[in-house]
């Protein structure tokens, strides 16, 4: 695995047949547009499934305001770093093999929920340490990343187009691969346990594709 960001924007680069770079922050263009486009591939593709690498279980507490309106009783501040680590997607809530999509909804910095808790949720955190990536999510990075820096870099449009149909294919083979450590059982939930939660219209493969 890749042991830095600037590890994985040279294999980018090295794909766009673009010289080395020394660091990520370097003042050089290809640097530039490695720093500009890094993290926002990266939580992109972070939030686009539930990673087994970047999943963590937390409890927390209703605020004390309440949501205006009748459709939810509770709600709960997203945590946002610091004592918890961010949360990018919420995966599900530990108990509730029942709870369905419309039973909870994002608003802003916030989960509306019809449960009085505290609660006890499972959510895709920011993971920004790419000695922590698996190898699979580094692969499917390194396209996208090498599709978004393409244009910038001066590459045909063609050339940006290749790499994010090669990263929908490593996206697929990285969540298929992914999935095997904890596949669903039969008949369960798909917003619970399939790792759909509330990104369940951006993720294109159901946990029990593995190709």
């Amino acid at each position: 695995m890749a042991a830095s960001e600037t590890a994985i924007c040279n294999q980018a680069l090295g794909l766009l047949g673009e010289a080395r770079i020394s660091a990520i922050d370097a003042n050089e263009p290809a640097a530039r547009a490695c720093n500009i486009q890094f993290a926002p591939s990266r939580d992109f593709l972070l939030r686009r499934y539930d990673w087994a690498f970047a999943r963590t279980r937390q409890e927390i507490a209703a605020d004390s305001e309440t949501p205006i309106g009748d459709e939810y009783e509770y709600q709960y501040s997203i945590p946002a770093g610091g004592a918890l680590p961010k949360a990018l997607v919420l995966r599900r809530i530990i108990g509730y093999k029942n709870l369905r999509k419309r039973d909870v909804t994002r608003e802003g910095q916030k989960w509306l929920i019809n449960i009085a808790g505290p609660v006890k949720i499972v959510y895709t955190f920011q993971e920004t340490d790419p000695m922590k990536f698996d190898p699979g999510f580094e692969q499917a990075l390194t396209y996208y990343l090498a599709h978004r820096i393409a244009l910038p870099l001066g590459k045909d449009f063609q050339v940006g187009a290749q790499y994010l149909a090669l990263f929908e294919q490593a996206f697929r083979v990285a969540a298929g691969l992914d999935a095997e450590q904890d596949p669903p059982e039969p008949g369960e939930n798909p917003w619970t346990e399939t790792g759909r939660g509330e990104s369940f219209n951006e993720i294109p493969v159901p946990r029990e594709i593995v190709s």
